[in-house]
């Protein structure tokens, strides 16, 4: 079952520039004292979101619990 995070910030999509190799990818990490940003890239785009640390626990979860679905 899909479940939905409502979080504070809005996701951004954005356009790779040229020259950016990586593609295909997953990338999390600390972007302020506040919050983490998680970015999911594909070849010629990817999506970033903003999560506090309340939202990245359960967004954690909510992975660990489709996987075990």
């Amino acid at each position: 079952m899909a479940k939905i995070i409502a979080t504070r910030h809005a996701p951004n999509r954005t356009i790779v520039r040229d020259g950016m190799t990586s593609q295909n990818a997953v990338r999390c990490y600390r972007n302020s004292p506040e919050d983490v940003m998680v970015q999911i890239r594909r070849i010629k785009e990817y999506v970033s979101v903003a999560l506090t640390f309340d939202e990245a626990r359960e967004f954690g979860q909510a992975l660990i619990d489709a996987a075990n679905e």
